[in-house]
């Protein structure tokens, strides 16, 4: 409530003094004046920002402090009215040296609490002791000041900027026994212009002990006072008003324009420091002004330089004429140091139209999605001045592409914007911090039209890409087909020797024998009944073994069972044959359900051989046989606790035929084993599900 009411006296003494001092004139008849705009329009300044900046933040510390300086150098300012007007109306009155006294108290009060804003700012508490201590002895000096002048001096000094009337004031309290104190004295008054570099010496010592935020605040007043420093606190800067010299008026225009600048810039870095880029201004602003003065100081001395040189031999037409040619020859040269000067500070600045043109342009020359994304981070990344640039495609393969990023880690990104085709997001460009300064809408404007500009291309490119991949599958798989028909034309061949073979060395034999036993039992039976008797029963017994050796035969082709009975009742045959150990699980759906002969036929040849297997070279101890359906598939698994192998190191040719045959009718097959833990084969073939029980 004390700070408030304090708040709220200060408005009311500071609004009192604006307007009092015009009143001044006006009341003893004056009419308005010049001196109106020059001496109250800084003062004026420093409080109408000061109590704007109370209105908007009235429980920050700076704003109430920048408030009591603004109030107390337009009380200053118009104290020194008083004086000046009653002084040039009536003369020297009695009391102008209590008016001038309080002029000079309040006029380093202005001061002193120029040092505490600093002193807290931006965030209103001390981080050092030293601070809180020197704001309370500076606090003193304002009536130090004044006493040692009126004490020591016989003439009270007065500032001409505020009491323009220049009079003579006597103090009324001169003490001649002190009057070795006024060298002290003039010290004291001329020196209290070391206020403010102390007060930006304080603010230079909590920049260093800032975070971010803070420092981004600090740099509006610091960049205000890097000019009111040298133009606003004296005649041709602040040393010559350290010597002593009198303050002109001729220097008054100046540090009325760098002066107000200082609150403003206070005010600025309490509520909206984000407002410009000021690192990017200072940095810049100086270099490339102190580039571009060099550049036209050689310029005006080369021009000098040819009008001079030409003046010596010619008349004055012809000076003048060769001065223009020159400097018409040079102009382009000029221009392109200055376009030198510019790249050098700023390096290579790309407009919105630019980077869109160049973006586009580079995206035709892209054929491949990582080609096209590295563009487009490059482009982002220069067009926005950003550390670094990353785009990241999404989908089945991920693509990562970074610009200014060595190793494409997980740094966070300041600015993000969606790679749209359409609904569809193909991914993401990111973007680090600013080089310098912090980014603006129109950045993440340029980002999105970068971004949609380049997001077409890009899925061009992946469709291209997956083309390209799907050709090459094509490519792959008609060369496996083309092996796989030729595997499956030699195993009919092979098939059809070893048949050939079978029949030859088999049974054709048997009957050539049975046909030679028919002749003798001919011949005989004319002659010996008996022996053709006997004869006969031996064909009758030896017709049965060819006739068990051709169904052995046919059973290897193709089983009796297996098209009489079905799959489940075939394999279980099958099974039945083998040694102990061999166990059958069918699923009821497949128990009684009947498929294409051709799937019936892969399906019992890829037991028997997975069982073949199993016996010969695995040493199982155990063999499970499981059907079962899962959807419209018909899965057969031959699971046994064998050896087992390396899947990746072993030739699987015995399978490859029964490989093909799966996969002519549109099935797969799986081998999964390793050593000494057994081996697992499982077929996939295509059934429709009407087919199953």
């Amino acid at each position: 409530m004390l700070r408030q009411a304090l708040c709220r006296a200060l408005l009311v003494v500071g609004t009192a003094a604006a307007l009092a001092y015009p009143l001044a004139d006006l009341v003893t008849g004056r009419g308005p004046q010049l001196t109106w705009l020059s001496n109250e329009y800084v003062p004026f300044a420093f409080y109408l920002i000061g109590a704007f900046l109370v209105l908007k933040r009235p429980d920050h510390p700076v704003a109430r402090r920048l408030l009591l300086c603004g109030t107390a150098a337009i009380v200053s300012a118009t104290l020194g009215q008083l004086v000046s007007v009653a002084y040039v109306e009536n003369g020297l009155q009695s009391w102008l040296w209590l008016a001038t006294a309080l002029q000079t108290v309040t006029e380093t009060g202005f001061l002193a609490a120029l040092v505490a804003v600093f002193a807290v700012f931006p965030d209103g508490h001390y981080q050092r002791r030293y601070e809180r201590w020197t704001v309370w002895g500076i606090a003193t000096l304002p009536w130090l000041i004044t006493a040692v002048e009126l004490l020591a001096l016989s003439k009270i000094p007065i500032n001409p900027f505020f009491v323009w009337a220049a009079p003579s004031i006597p103090s009324p309290i001169y003490v001649r026994s002190l009057s070795t104190l006024g060298g002290l004295a003039v010290v004291l008054s001329v020196g209290q212009l070391t206020l403010v570099a102390l007060a930006a010496g304080l603010l230079i010592a909590r920049y260093r002990r800032l975070d971010g935020e803070g420092r981004l605040q600090a740099r509006w007043p610091l960049f205000s006072l890097f000019f009111v420093i040298p133009f606003g606190m004296g005649p041709v800067g602040y040393l010559v008003g350290l010597t002593g010299f009198a303050v002109g008026p001729h220097n008054q225009a100046l540090a009325e324009v760098v002066l107000p600048t200082l609150p403003a810039a206070i005010a600025i870095g309490v509520l909206r420091p984000h407002l410009l880029d000021l690192e990017l201004v200072i940095r810049k602003s100086v270099v490339y002004g102190a580039l571009w003065l060099l550049i036209a100081l050689g310029y005006v001395a080369m021009a000098a330089g040819v009008g001079v040189a030409a003046a010596q031999r010619n008349q004055v037409g012809i000076v003048v004429l060769a001065t223009i040619l020159a400097t018409v020859v040079f102009q382009p040269a000029r221009r392109l140091v200055e376009g030198l000067a510019s790249q050098l500070v700023y390096g290579e600045r790309l407009t919105g139209y630019q980077a869109v043109s160049r973006l586009g342009v580079s995206l035709e020359e892209a054929a491949h999605p990582e080609q096209a994304a590295r563009l487009l981070a490059a482009t982002v990344r220069q067009a926005l001045d950003a550390r670094w640039a990353r785009v990241v495609i999404e989908g089945a393969r991920p693509i990562a592409a970074a610009d200014g990023l060595g190793d494409g880690s997980d740094s966070a990104a300041s600015l993000v914007a969606p790679l749209l085709f359409g609904d569809d997001v193909a991914g993401r460009v990111e973007c680090g911090p600013r080089s310098e300064g912090r980014y603006r809408q129109r950045d993440q404007d340029l980002l999105v039209t970068l971004a949609r500009q380049a997001a077409l291309a890009i899925r061009n490119a992946l469709l291209v890409t997956e083309l390209a991949d799907r050709l090459e599958q094509i490519n792959v798989q008609a060369q496996e087909l083309q092996a796989s028909r030729a595997r499956i034309v030699h195993a009919e061949e092979a098939g059809r020797r070893r048949l050939e073979r079978d029949i030859h060395d088999g049974v054709q034999q048997e009957l050539v024998a049975l046909l030679a036993k028919i002749g003798r039992a001919r011949s005989q039976l004319g002659r010996d009944t008996p022996a053709a008797a006997g004869l006969l029963e031996e064909l009758q017994e030896e017709t049965k073994l060819a006739l068990r050796d051709l169904r052995d035969l046919a059973q290897g082709i193709h089983p009796t069972v297996l098209s009489d009975r079905g799959l489940a009742e075939a394999i279980q045959d099958r099974v039945s044959r083998l040694p102990e150990g061999v166990t059958l699980e069918v699923a009821e759906e497949v128990r009684s359900a009947r498929f294409s002969q051709a799937l019936e036929g892969a399906a019992y040849f890829t037991v028997c051989e997975a069982l073949a297997n199993a016996m010969k070279h695995a040493a199982a101890r155990r063999v499970v046989v499981r059907l079962r359906a899962e959807g419209e598939l018909l899965v057969v698994e031959v699971a046994d606790d064998g050896a087992g192998f390396d899947a990746s190191r072993v030739s699987r040719s015995g399978l490859s035929g029964l490989s093909d045959r799966l996969e002519a009718l549109g099935g797969r097959l799986e081998i999964e084993s390793s050593p000494w833990r057994g081996t697992r084969l499982l077929a996939t073939l295509p059934a429709r599900a009407a087919t199953f029980a």
